[in-house]
């Protein structure tokens, strides 16, 4: 698994937003460090792994205080070339 580097997506203060990748998929990992639940819009489609929801890009999702989410999306979700 390999780092990307740059800033991956808007976040508000207090959440941790990291991506990681393979050969074939994006991971997505947002922390809310927070303690009060904050909002992130994906900047992709994906599969929420903790919960196996499936979102689109656009969605919003809503962090808790503490709250982790990991998602899923194939690497040329982002449009990006690995």
């Amino acid at each position: 698994m390999r780092r990307t580097c740059g800033k991956v997506h808007a976040a508000p203060a207090g959440v941790e937003v990291a991506e990681r990748r393979t050969d074939d998929h994006r991971f997505l990992f947002l922390l809310n460090h927070g303690q009060d639940k904050a909002t992130v819009r994906l900047d992709r489609s994906g599969t929420e792994l903790l919960t196996g929801h499936v979102l689109d890009a656009g969605h919003e999702l809503v962090l808790e205080p503490a709250g982790v989410a990991i998602v899923k999306a194939p690497s040329t979700a982002a449009g990006t070339t690995p």
